[in-house]
């Protein structure tokens, strides 16, 4: 995750409104919105260390909710597109006088930064133990493993996947997570969580039963 928890509540207060909008990220909401038909949050300029000592890269992350929604953008995989983004929030800085250090656009890189995973990690602090005790009711679900944002579910075999599926209870699961884990107040309509659901079956013939390789998978 690129990240921090100031990033993240960064986010959070722009997204409340506690922090007004500055005229580069309404430009930039507007820009996203018209061109690629996406809903960009906010933005996060930052300057990491990477490589030799002493090298560093400017970064310009444009924060958005739902990774499958970034995808439309194909900021991270087409430099064209990259190139464009570029010359448009240098320009856009520039005009309103903000970020100096992003003036020039062959001095930073932008990317596209999932921030639904952040929120829902925070969420999973205090709710694991409620989804753990929900879901373990179900007598279908025979093991639980989390890696954020989702809850991995795992029925006894593959057939009890598309049986769950066709019968309502997987549906019902990820309705039941995304209740307990609530709305998050300036991220209301979004459902935070998800579940993907495999099965024990999978694991021992696939995996050879060990967790880790399938977390790798």
């Amino acid at each position: 995750m690129f990240l921090t928890e100031e990033d993240v509540n960064k986010v959070i207060r722009t997204v409340r409104g506690i922090t007004p909008e500055d005229a580069v990220l309404t430009y930039m909401k507007q820009y996203f919105r018209d061109k690629y038909d996406i809903c960009i949050l906010d933005y996060i300029c930052s300057t990491e260390k990477f490589g030799p000592p002493g090298q560093k890269s400017k970064r310009v992350q444009f924060i958005t909710w739902d990774m499958k929604e970034s995808r439309k953008c194909p900021t991270a995989f087409d430099m064209g597109v990259r190139k464009n983004v570029k010359k448009v929030f240098a320009r856009v800085c520039q005009e309103n006088d903000l970020h100096p250090d992003f003036h020039d656009p062959s001095n930073f890189f932008p990317v596209l930064t999932d921030i639904e995973s952040d929120i829902t990690e925070r969420l999973f602090k205090t709710k694991r133990n409620q989804i753990d005790s929900a879901l373990k009711s179900y007598p279908q679900v025979r093991k639980l493993m989390y890696s954020t944002p989702c809850v991995h579910v795992f029925y006894e075999t593959d057939e009890d996947i598309v049986k769950n599926e066709e019968n309502g209870l997987s549906s019902e699961i990820r309705n039941r997570i995304s209740d307990i884990l609530g709305e998050v107040e300036g991220f209301e309509g979004r459902r935070p969580g998800c579940a993907i659901f495999t099965s024990l079956q999978t694991l021992r013939e696939k995996y050879d039963n060990n967790t880790y390789y399938y977390f790798l998978g």
